[in-house]
């Protein structure tokens, strides 16, 4: 069965459903139980929807929240204390009964996705927020802004910072904050692997200044050259004696296994590729610096409150990520012009100024960043 007809099938259940229940807009003054909806398997906009959670404690400190997500993202919240309880979601029938026997009072979706409105909207949930791209509706498949008009729709904008908008979702139930600070959490039992693994490869935390790559990221596009990478991670080797871990998972395998290549056998860059993600988030935790693209590692440092050194070409980082600052600095061409990419509307670019602009990054730019914030660095903690 296609997609689309499937989404055309699920939309035809919830006009049924909406002459019987109508509108997903009876909020409920006191919520016991809130369940926030992330259908996408992206870490990065994970990472961007943790302030939601403190958020909902906050307010309902006695109220149970819920989160439904794929099993990615469930790693990436996993050990959050302000979650009572994650929830894979597998397929809709299954998790419509979950949602059913959990009654839920108010529920939001983070992301534009069809199936993940049904979901909730056919399992009876009184109170439901959604998202839509303001001026930009029809990055939207048809069926999500038909089943839209049964919920309370949210307008984001692709110019404006993401957690800042995924906390709008919660203002139905009376949340409101300005408090955008991401939080990841990890178990005690990856901070001795990490522990471990330091003493694999003779550093000190104490005494080592800890950089990690992530030359990768869920676009190419976003890509910063590789033979640059290299010249980098040398550059940070011999000027400050840095110990450089490459991190990345799936397609950055191809950006990593370049740079391995090319750098001289005995470099002693560890490569992390394909790390379980709570040990990534346990290793990020221990690091002195995250130098990479546009990307979830950058993102995930953030919430670690580690020190970045982002390199951005065709993106709008002021989207994704918080302004530029001691802790978090950003190198973007002085020439690049207005980014090509935004915020959930990745499509319509312009492929070869996508590729100038990330390829107008030069060494020098970058290496200069890194001259100004070296020095000031810790080892790790």
């Amino acid at each position: 069965m296609s997609k689309n007809f499937q989404n055309l099938k699920w939309m035809a259940y919830c006009f049924l459903k909406f002459i019987v229940r109508g509108h997903a807009d009876q909020i409920t003054k006191h919520p016991n139980n809130i369940l926030i909806f992330q259908s996408s398997s992206n870490v990065g906009d994970t990472t961007c929807i943790t302030p939601m959670f403190r958020a909902v404690k906050e307010k309902y400190p006695n109220c149970k929240l819920y989160v439904l997500c794929k099993d990615k993202p469930a790693e990436v919240v996993a050990q959050n204390p302000y979650i009572d309880e994650v929830v894979i979601h597998k397929n809709i029938s299954q998790t419509r009964v979950f949602l059913k026997n959990k009654q839920i009072d108010f529920a939001c979706i983070i992301n534009a996705s069809t199936e993940a409105l049904n979901t909730l909207y056919l399992s009876g949930i009184p109170a439901i927020s959604a998202p839509f791209i303001l001026n930009y509706e029809d990055v939207h498949p048809i069926t999500y802004n038909l089943i839209r008009k049964f919920v309370i729709s949210i307008p984001f904008s692709i110019k404006e910072y993401m957690p800042s908008q995924y906390l709008r979702l919660l203002e139905p139930v009376g949340i409101n904050t300005n408090n955008t600070k991401l939080e990841l959490y990890y178990s005690k039992q990856s901070e001795v692997k990490i522990e471990n693994l330091f003493r694999q490869y003779n550093i000190d935390p104490n005494f080592d200044r800890i950089i990690a790559i992530a030359p990768g990221g869920s676009l190419y596009l976003r890509w910063w050259a590789s033979e640059k990478y290299s010249a980098l991670i040398q550059y940070v080797r011999q000027n400050y004696r840095a110990k450089v871990f490459i991190i990345g998972a799936g397609s950055d395998s191809e950006p990593i296994t370049k740079i391995l290549k090319s750098l001289p056998a005995a470099s002693g860059v560890v490569s992390l590729l394909n790390q379980p993600i709570d040990e990534f988030k346990a290793f990020l935790a221990r690091t002195n610096l995250v130098i990479g693209n546009d990307s979830a590692p950058i993102v995930m440092a953030e919430a670690l409150n580690v020190p970045t050194l982002m390199i951005v070409g065709p993106t709008d980082e002021m989207a994704n990520h918080p302004p530029s600052s001691d802790l978090h600095r950003i190198v973007v061409a002085p020439n690049r012009g207005k980014p090509t990419m935004y915020a959930f509307h990745w499509e319509g670019y312009d492929l070869h100024e996508a590729k100038r602009q990330i390829d107008a990054v030069s060494l020098e730019m970058v290496t200069s960043e890194i001259d100004k914030i070296m020095e000031s660095l810790t080892p790790s903690k």
